[in-house]
């Protein structure tokens, strides 16, 4: 019964044969256990993969590797993300919170939408929920563009030692349960204020082309364990984001039935994966 409904066949056996404590059982053990596995993967989904399905969580594995042999990154990603940029008003927040069920921002300089890293969602709950926000920006629209992301002018470094900028302890404490957006009590004077989400937002945060292969961007997601990576042209500008779901057969299959995704290669090879040799 736990070889067919979990799908576990040498944890099963080693937990028998402890609890017995007769190696003789050993092989009569290993067989029932590999036959149940077998038929209960003809007719059901592991009681694993079904939670999985249940909570919706986009699980990629190495069956997902076949159907992305011959798409590129700009194939399956999600066109036109939500972006916000490194500062902005708590209005906007507000309204991209309210209007979007995204995890992850990719923040860009505008107004040429050049990448400089990416947020997340509770990051920017939690930014709220502290009032983390000023009247005016630190820097404004003229000196952002001629500033590189990576240095910021005194004002900057005076505020960040003050100790104004919020403490990771804080967002730790809101990992696995961030505030809800229902929660989050603000004056109507806060909306006109403007949030500074360069001391938050993950700067090295991993980017592919658009021509990338999508096999190599399934690799990353399973090595790195990424969940958000936002595709860039030849000119650092976003244009587009790749979740977890974008990698599974269910969206690769979903493209290909649009008349999106290509069956035939697309003119270059690469090496085959571990996965599939």
């Amino acid at each position: 019964m736990l070889g067919g409904v979990s799908r576990q066949s040498i944890s099963n056996t080693v937990i028998i044969l402890e609890v017995t404590n007769d190696l003789s059982y050993a092989i009569p053990v290993m067989m029932a256990t590999l036959v149940a596995r077998f038929i209960g993967g003809v007719f059901t989904k592991s009681l694993y993969q079904s939670y999985v399905d249940m909570l919706g969580i986009a699980f990629i594995s190495s069956a997902d590797l076949k159907p992305l042999r011959s798409l590129l990154a700009s194939e399956i990603m999600t066109p036109h993300p939500v972006c916000v940029a490194e500062v902005e008003s708590v209005q906007s927040l507000l309204r991209t919170l309210s209007t979007t069920s995204s995890h992850g921002f990719p923040v860009v300089r505008k107004p040429d939408n050049v990448f400089q890293g990416l947020v997340t969602r509770a990051q920017l709950l939690v930014l709220l929920k502290y009032r983390c926000f000023q009247e005016s920006a630190l820097i404004s629209s003229e000196d952002s563009s001629s500033t590189s992301s990576d240095s910021v002018n005194s004002t900057d470094l005076e505020r960040y030692s003050s100790g104004s900028v919020l403490s990771w302890k804080t967002f730790r404490q809101y990992y696995s349960n961030p505030p809800l957006l229902e929660d989050i009590k603000l004056k109507p004077s806060d909306l006109e204020k403007q949030l500074d989400l360069r001391p938050y937002m993950n700067s090295s945060a991993l980017v592919v082309h658009h021509s990338t292969h999508a096999r190599r961007v399934h690799r990353l997601f399973r090595a790195m364990g990424l969940r958000h990576l936002s595709v860039i042209d030849s000119n650092y500008a976003v244009v587009g984001i790749i979740t977890r779901s974008n990698l599974t057969s269910k969206h690769v299959d979903s493209l290909k039935k649009a008349g999106y995704a290509p069956e035939e290669t697309l003119g270059f090879s690469e090496e085959p994966d571990e996965a599939e040799k």
